[in-house]
């Protein structure tokens, strides 16, 4: 069986990976948030002050990413620290209130570029993407358990 790469679906996503996120950086290059940060933020945007392993586990991050990303985020006031109350050893990252206010930007911005992305397609197509896409994703994160990965 011969191999074609344009329709091997690893060679897909990460296409698709890395021409969304060279999108997401033109169209959040105004707020100046990067697309490694637009994960972190989101998930404070969901529950604020969580701590940095929680943001790996959510973000599915190494904790040396994170740490750089909070690091860069609190540079540019995004994020700022406070420890824990009920464990001192524990840092808990908040959003600032520049983070606050270009979030209204940021969920247009991005929703935007979904929208464009998925210019041509029925709206069943999209919800069978989604679908799919939910299904391959649960799929691997069974593998991953199940492998010890």
């Amino acid at each position: 069986m011969k191999f074609e790469r344009k329709q091997s679906l690893i060679f897909l996503i990460g296409l698709l990976n890395r021409r969304m996120q060279i999108a997401l950086d033109k169209q959040l290059s105004a707020q100046n948030v990067s697309t490694g940060q637009l994960s972190a933020l989101f998930s404070l945007y969901e529950e604020d002050g969580l701590t940095q392993l929680e943001l790996c586990q959510r973000n599915m991050v190494e904790q040396p990413t994170m740490a750089n990303t909070l690091h860069r985020m609190e540079r540019d006031d995004l994020v700022e620290t406070q420890q824990d109350k009920k464990d001192r050893r524990c840092t808990r990252y908040y959003l600032t209130d520049r983070a606050k206010q270009i979030r209204r930007d940021l969920i247009t911005g991005t929703t935007d570029l979904i929208t464009s992305s998925l210019d041509g397609l029925p709206d069943n197509a999209i919800m069978e993407l989604i679908s799919s896409l939910n299904q391959v994703n649960g799929n691997l994160e069974q593998l991953i358990k199940n492998n010890g990965s």
